[in-house]
């Protein structure tokens, strides 16, 4: 028997949609926005390049960008220019040093960092 999404969520006492009911929440990012928008595996110059480029004629606007696979990996010089690239479109860029480690938080647009440091 082949089961509708709705229907099996709902099986499984989950909501099947959205509270309207609920109150609007008061807080929001520092930009103002209620959400934000975060693209995992972004894990090169040319993928963040090309994420960027579809932003713009799609008309999408993202908050933040992970590279996951590690940055040991990278050469140094694609590094600072994916960096660069992240500073100019104030975007936060996650990155992780290695394979299994912490993943590190350099925010590019308020210059805080949740651990590790801005590399500039």
């Amino acid at each position: 028997m082949k089961m509708n999404s709705s229907k099996m969520i709902e099986s499984l006492s989950c909501p099947v949609g959205d509270n309207f009911s609920l109150p609007t929440s008061p807080l929001a990012f520092s930009d103002g926005s209620h959400y934000g928008i975060e693209l995992s595996s972004i894990n090169s110059l040319k993928s963040l390049e090309t994420v960027l480029a579809l932003t713009l004629t799609e008309g999408i606007t993202i908050n933040r960008v992970d590279e996951c696979r590690g940055i040991f990996r990278l050469p140094n010089t694609e590094l600072a220019e994916m960096i660069s690239l992240c500073r100019e479109k104030k975007l936060t860029l996650f990155y992780l040093w290695d394979p299994g480690q912490h993943m590190i938080m350099v925010d590019l647009f308020d210059q805080r960092m949740a651990r590790g440091r801005v590399i500039d």
